[in-house]
C-alpha cells in the first residue's frame, strides 16, 4: 500500500498494490475526502467604483484558508441594495405633522428635480411646485420655533428638541445652498440657541457608576443592567448625540467652539452607543481644524456597534430606542451619506450602506428619519435607475472581457487565478457596486467564542456517568451531550459538532435497543429529542447537526458515538450560528485528543 501525500482539503488517492509468490498482481485505487474538522467560513468586502476607477483582486480575503479549499467570488452591479423610489415617494407624500416629519417630508424637494424624479421612477414636479412645498414647510417650521430660537416638536410650548433642532438647521442650510429662500431670522435664531446649548456641554453629563465605564460595553458585550442603569446609559447617549449633532451643524458655519468639541471628544465620547454621533463629532472637528481628534473619532465610529445591548434583544437591529429618533438603519445610512458628503475615506465606509440595507431587510414600515437617511445614502452612492446598461472591463490573466449588463454579474476565482492577476475597471459613467466574498476552510481552528451563543459539550459513558478521558477500545459506545443558549433570540440556529476520526455517529433514528430511553444528567434522551425547539437533526458521516431555536435557556441535544478505529485523534470544538445572520455565532472549547486501542488484541 502506498500512503498518499494528503492535502488538508480535497480528495486523497489511496493505492493498494498486492503481489503474491505465484506472480499474481492486483492493484486497487480509492479516493478519500479530506477536510479540516471545522466548518467552512466566509469573509466579505464591499467596494464602490466611480467612473474610471478600478480595483485589483488580491488574496487578503482568502489567505487564511487552505489554498485547495479557497475561492473568491465577485458580484458587480450599478445599484445600491435599496429601494429608493419607494422611500422617496413615502416622504414626498407624507402629510404635515410634527417638526421632524414636516422637515423630512420637505427634504426631498431640495434635490429631487424633474430629471431626478424621472431617474427614480417618480412623478416629476416643477420648480414652482417644489418651491411652494418648501415655503409651506418653512412657514410651519417657523411656527414651532420659540422666541429664544429653540424648536419644539409640536409648537405648543413643549420641551425644546436638541436633536431635531440640529436636524432642522441642517435642512435650512441645505435649502439655502439649493437656492430656496430661507428667512434669515429663522436660521440666525436657531444658530444662537444651539450655540448656547453647546456651551453647556460640560454641565450636561452626570457621572456613570464605575462598573458601567468599561470598554467592553461600547463594543457590544451583553452586560446586564437593571432598568435604572439602562436608562442612565441611554440618557447619556442621547445627550451626547444631541450635542455632537449640534456641534456638526454649527461647524458647517464655522461657529462651533473648538474647546467644546474637544471636551466631547476627550471626556465623554465613550457615551455614544452608535457610530453616527461619533461621525458628527469627527466631521465637526475636521471642519474646525483638529485633524488628529477627527481621525480618532472616525476610527471609533467605524468600530462602534448600534445599541446599548445590541445582542441581547429580539430583533435588536431595529428595536432598541436610544432617544435620538434613530435606529440602526437610520444611523448607518446617515453615516454613509455624511462620509461621502465630506469626502471622508475609510476602508469600512462602503460597508455602512450594505449594513443599512441588510438591517432594513423586508420590513414593511420605516420611519421618516430612516427614509430620508436612506435616500441621502443612495444619492451619495449614485444609485438611481438607469436608462441603459452599466459597463466594465474585466481582466483575468492575459484575457480581457468587456462587461455590459442591466443586472448583477458574478464571477468566481481560485487562488492561482488571482495570483495571475484579476482586475475590474468601471468603463461607464455611473458608479458600480462590487461585493467580494472569500470562502474556504481556515488553516487555524476557530477560537473559543461565547459573546452571543454559548456552547458546552460533554462525553458520557453509556451509563450516564462522565467520560474521564480514558483510552477507548474499538467497539465501545459514548453518549455526547451538546448544550447551547443564546443571548439574543435566534429562530434558525444551526448547531454543528464535528466527530473525531476513529469514531462514527450512531443514527438514533435507526438504532435499536431503546437508546432514547437512556437517562443522562437526569434527562431522558427521548424527552430531549422531542424538545419543541429542535426543528431538525442530521447524523452525517463526520458531524452531528441540529437546527433549533435558541434563547436564554439551555437547549440540550444528544447523539451516540461508536468507536471504530485505533489511533490518536483531535477532538474538534462544537460550533453554532444563526443561519440567516451568520455574524451571530459561537464556538465551544475543543476536547484535546482521544486515544483508541484495538480491543480485539
Amino acid at each position: 500500500m502506498n500512503p498518499p501525500v494528503i492535502s488538508p482539503y480535497g480528495l486523497a488517492k489511496i493505492t493498494l498494490n498486492l503481489s503474491t509468490a505465484s506472480g499474481v498482481k492486483l492493484k486497487r485505487e480509492s479516493w478519500l475526502q479530506v477536510q479540516p474538522p471545522y466548518s467552512m467560513e466566509r469573509e466579505g468586502r464591499r467596494l464602490r467604483l466611480a467612473e474610471g476607477e478600478s480595483t485589483r483582486l488580491d488574496t487578503s480575503l482568502i489567505q487564511r484558508f487552505h489554498p485547495s479549499s479557497a475561492q473568491l467570488s465577485m458580484s458587480i452591479s450599478d445599484n445600491p441594495p435599496l429601494h429608493i423610489g419607494k422611500l422617496v415617494q413615502g416622504l414626498l407624500d407624507y402629510p404635515y405633522g410634527c417638526l421632524e416629519q414636516t422637515t423630512s417630508a420637505a427634504y426631498p424637494h431640495l434635490f429631487v428635480d424633474e430629471a431626478a424624479a424621472k431617474a427614480w421612477g417618480l412623478n416629476p414636479r416643477t420648480l414652482a411646485e417644489r418651491q411652494a412645498f418648501v415655503e409651506g414647510a418653512l412657514g410651519r417650521i417657523a411656527g414651532m420655533q420659540a422666541s429664544n430660537g429653540g424648536f419644539t416638536l409640536w409648537g405648543n410650548g413643549s420641551s425644546y428638541e436638541g436633536y431635531i433642532s440640529a436636524y432642522v438647521l441642517g435642512f435650512l442650510q441645505d435649502a439655502k445652498a439649493a437656492g430656496f429662500k430661507v428667512p434669515e431670522t429663522l436660521q440666525t435664531r436657531a444658530v444662537q440657541w444651539m450655540q448656547g446649548e453647546l456651551a453647556q456641554a460640560p454641565n450636561r453629563f452626570p457621572g456613570l457608576p464605575k462598573e458601567l465605564k468599561f470598554d467592553a460595553l461600547a463594543k457590544g458585550n451583553t452586560a446586564s443592567f437593571n432598568w435604572r442603569d439602562y436608562e442612565l446609559v441611554r440618557d447619556s447617549h442621547r445627550r451626547f448625540a444631541e450635542l455632537a449633532h449640534i456641534g456638526y451643524q454649527l461647524a458647517r458655519e464655522q461657529k462651533a467652539p473648538l474647546s467644546t468639541l474637544r471636551y466631547l471628544h476627550d471626556s465623554v465620547r465613550d457615551r455614544a452607543r452608535s457610530p453616527l454621533p461619533l461621525l458628527h463629532l469627527s466631521i465637526a472637528l475636521k471642519l474646525m481644524g483638529d485633524e488628529r481628534r477627527a481621525k480618532e473619532a472616525l476610527d471609533d465610529a467605524m468600530q462602534r456597534p448600534y445599541g446599548i445591548l445590541p445582542r441581547n434583544l429580539p430583533g435588536y437591529w431595529y428595536s432598541e430606542w436610544l432617544g435620538d429618533y434613530g435606529s440602526a438603519v437610520r444611523d448607518h445610512a446617515m453615516a454613509y451619506a455624511l462620509l461621502h458628503r465630506h469626502g471622508v475615506e475609510h476602508v469600512q465606509r462602503e460597508q455602512l450602506l450594505f449594513d443599512a440595507a441588510e438591517q432594513l431587510g423586508s420590513r414593511r414600515w420605516s420611519s421618516t428619519q430612516e427614509k430620508i437617511a436612506l435616500v441621502q445614502a443612495a444619492r451619495a452612492a449614485g444609485g438611481m435607475k438607469r436608462d441603459g446598461p452599466w459597463t466594465a472591463l474585466l481582466k483575468a490573466g492575459e484575457t480581457s472581457q468587456a462587461l455590459e449588463s442591466r443586472s448583477t454579474e458574478m464571477r468566481s476565482y481560485e487562488p492561482s487565478q488571482i495570483a495571475a492577476g484579476v482586475s475590474l475597471s468601471n468603463s461607464g459613467a455611473n458608479p458600480l457596486f462590487v461585493e467580494l466574498e472569500g470562502s474556504g476552510f481556515p488553516q487555524q481552528a476557530p477560537a473559543f467564542r461565547d459573546d452571543v451563543i454559548e456552547l458546552k459539550r460533554e462525553w458520557l459513558e453509556t451509563d450516564g456517568k462522565a467520560y474521564n478521558g480514558r483510552t477507548l477500545k474499538v467497539g465501545e459506545m459514548l453518549l455526547v451531550r451538546v448544550q447551547a443558549r443564546s443571548k439574543t433570540a435566534i429562530k434558525d440556529a444551526l448547531i454543528v459538532d464535528h466527530v473525531p476520526a476513529g469514531l462514527e455517529i450512531e443514527n438514533l433514528n435507526l438504532s435499536q435497543g431503546g437508546v432514547e430511553s437512556m437517562v443522562a444528567n437526569g434527562q431522558q434522551l427521548l424527552e430531549a429529542a422531542h424538545d419543541q425547539r429542535i426543528k431538525h437533526r442530521e447524523f452525517r458521516d463526520d458531524r452531528y447537526v441540529a437546527a433549533a431555536e435558541l434563547g436564554p435557556d439551555w437547549l440540550s441535544v444528544y447523539y451516540l458515538l461508536r468507536v471504530v478505529s485505533p489511533g490518536r485523534f483531535t477532538v474538534p470544538a462544537p460550533f453554532a450560528e444563526d443561519m440567516y445572520r451568520p455574524e451571530l455565532r459561537g464556538v465551544g472549547r475543543g476536547g484535546g485528543s482521544v486515544t483508541i486501542e484495538d480491543g480485539r488484541k
